[in-house]
């Protein structure tokens, strides 16, 4: 597939075959260029930048076994960020690679198991804010046993992370130079509590080095009354374990600190509370609804400079829902829409000096909503509309905006496919996120897009 168009260009090859009985292969390479948006300023931004990857993936299963492997290598560049003062920003570099071997193999009495591991390598080149090179390794194993009118599945993992961050001119990390382990051990019961009720339950026990033991419960009923309705309610608690940008982080990289790190930082805490309807009541219509509520607990904070610290003194709630409709209207004809809804209503703790308070936490618009046709027309033709409508944001205040994108396809002949996509069609350029200073405009967006398939 290729593609270009006033934004950017970009390329993707793929290719497969079989290597034997039972065994599949599969090869890609992919690239893309995207130009810089514009400034509020009318100003060419920073942000352009160049990215290829390539990749692979080997399948083989028989009757009872089904091995993968599969790794990608990246490369990528943004543009030159221009100037700090006297100081050039430069360029920020990233390259990667990674491997995942899966083993999934069933036994006897309808028992399964499934070995996974995967290792990844990063490295960021960033002079200006800080410079971090990582190895990761990943183990999971899981077990599942049925039992009657149960399946019980157990299982755990550990992972082993190693970097090293150099610092930029704004930011440092010590020590420079970590290695931390994680490992978990977890168990859960699927029942059937009735003939249209299911019932599971577990808890997964997970060991950090920062902060030790964490707990993560969770239950989860599934009940359908019908064949084509389902109610389904879940409630949880997660966990967010301290990372290095938590506990070692100094701004600047040298004494007097501005942020001296969060020595004391502990685990984010989510209690998830989510109830659900799905529903099909014709071959034509379908919808689901999803409502959610979290408590949070012990949220990142800071303190006032110099000398701040970043803590856990931000608590209070979320809620909101989220809707997908989907309507096959006519023969050729096809709409969907979605919808989510979003409220927050956080607070810093007493005792905090936090200046930002909870606004440091994310900028969110309190509504968004999407409609999306798609028409299939005479001689392998297609065209598909979508309206999106992004509500306000509050702090820093940006205005809503709604987009129009439209797509056309047209099969020439089987394997080769001509595409034309416009982005923000009725609108020249439109603020999405960011306070006014730094506020990029995101453009109308015209490609021209081939697909040819052997």
């Amino acid at each position: 597939m290729v593609g270009a168009g006033n934004q950017g260009r970009e390329a993707s090859f793929r290719y497969g075959g079989v290597l034997g009985e039972g065994a599949t292969f599969r090869v890609y390479a992919k690239g893309d260029v995207t130009r810089p948006v514009v400034s509020i300023g009318n100003t060419a931004a920073t942000d352009g930048r160049s990215r290829g990857q390539l990749g692979w993936r080997a399948d083989w299963a028989d009757k009872d076994t089904e091995l993968t492997l599969q790794g990608d290598v990246y490369e990528g560049a943004t543009d030159n960020r221009g100037f700090f003062g006297r100081f050039d920003i430069g360029r920020v570099e990233a390259s990667g690679a990674n491997i995942l071997g899966r083993l999934t193999r069933k036994l006897e009495a309808g028992q399964d198991v499934r070995l996974q591991a995967y290792y990844d390598y990063t490295d960021r080149k960033d002079a200006f804010l800080y410079q971090p090179r990582q190895r990761v390794l990943d183990v999971e194993f899981q077990h599942g046993v049925p039992l009657e009118s149960h399946r019980l599945l157990w299982g755990g993992g550990y992972r082993q992370a190693s970097d090293v961050i150099r610092p930029g001119v704004i930011f440092g990390f010590a020590p420079a130079q970590a290695s931390l382990h994680w490992a978990n051990l977890f168990v859960q019961d699927e029942f059937k509590v009735t003939e249209h009720l299911n019932l599971t339950v577990g808890t997964k026990l997970e060991r950090n080095d920062f902060t030790g033991m964490e707990s993560l419960p969770s239950a989860r009923f599934e009940w359908k009354p019908s064949p084509h309705q389902l109610w389904w309610g879940a409630i949880s608690r997660a966990v967010r374990a301290p990372a290095r940008l938590d506990r070692d982080i100094r701004l600047p990289p040298n004494p007097p600190f501005i942020i001296a790190g969060g020595p004391d930082f502990e685990s984010e805490v989510a209690k998830v509370l989510e109830l659900g309807y799905r529903s099909q009541p014709s071959s034509t219509l379908s919808y689901s609804v999803t409502a959610f509520q979290h408590h949070w607990d012990k949220l990142r904070s800071g303190q006032r400079a110099p000398g701040a610290q970043v803590q856990n003194m931000i608590e209070g709630k979320t809620w909101g829902l989220e809707a997908w409709g989907e309507w096959h209207a006519a023969r050729n004809l096809r709409l969907a829409g979605g919808l989510s809804v979003l409220r927050k209503n956080l607070r810093v703790m007493p005792g905090s000096t936090d200046p930002e308070g909870p606004r440091a936490l994310g900028n969110d618009p309190g509504h968004q909503w999407m409609l999306r046709a798609g028409f299939n027309l005479p001689h392998r033709q297609e065209l598909d509309v979508i309206v999106r409508r992004v509500g306000a944001l509050p702090d820093p205040a940006v205005p809503a905006y709604t987009a129009v994108d439209v797509r056309f396809g047209w099969t020439v002949r089987p394997g080769v496919e001509f595409s034309i996509v416009g982005q923000n069609l009725f609108d020249g350029a439109h603020p999405e996120f960011n306070a006014p200073m730094s506020r990029k405009k995101i453009p109308r967006n015209v490609a021209l897009r081939i697909r040819w398939t052997l």
